[in-house]
């Protein structure tokens, strides 16, 4: 986990050459990835595979791309990563969810599926 976050904060120094916005993203991160709820869909298991900015069309072919989506054996957990959350966007983004869990239903057949919008600033994780 830590070389993840480190590998972030690189590729922010670089693109924003700011060290003050690294620093602060680093901040959200460590305290995000502190949150057992997410630190867990970003631990190997066995059986586990990960899907990151993953395109997935719908039954009518239109494509969605999905953060990431976490796939075990027995279930499938898609993530969604977001700033803010109050107001009107959050009903846009749990719209948004929803569709991917349908999606990811038609796509792992026999599996649970289960989603997760992930605010990243607020540190806060709401299922659907």
């Amino acid at each position: 986990m830590e070389s993840l976050i480190e590998d972030i904060i690189r590729r922010i120094k670089v693109e924003t050459a700011s060290e003050s916005a690294a620093a602060g993203v680093k901040k959200l991160l460590l305290r995000l990835f502190g949150l057992r709820e997410i630190a867990t869909y970003f631990e190997p298991r066995p059986g586990r595979e990960v899907k990151r900015e993953q395109e997935f069309s719908d039954g009518e072919g239109h494509l969605f791309r999905m953060d990431r989506v976490v796939i075990d054996p027995d279930r499938v957990v898609v993530l969604d990563f977001k700033t803010g959350g109050e107001g009107r966007a959050d009903e846009k983004y749990r719209s948004q969810m929803r569709k991917y869990m349908k999606i990811a239903k038609d796509v792992y057949p026999g599996r649970r599926v289960e989603g997760r919008i992930v605010y990243i600033d607020l540190g806060e994780i709401r299922a659907l």
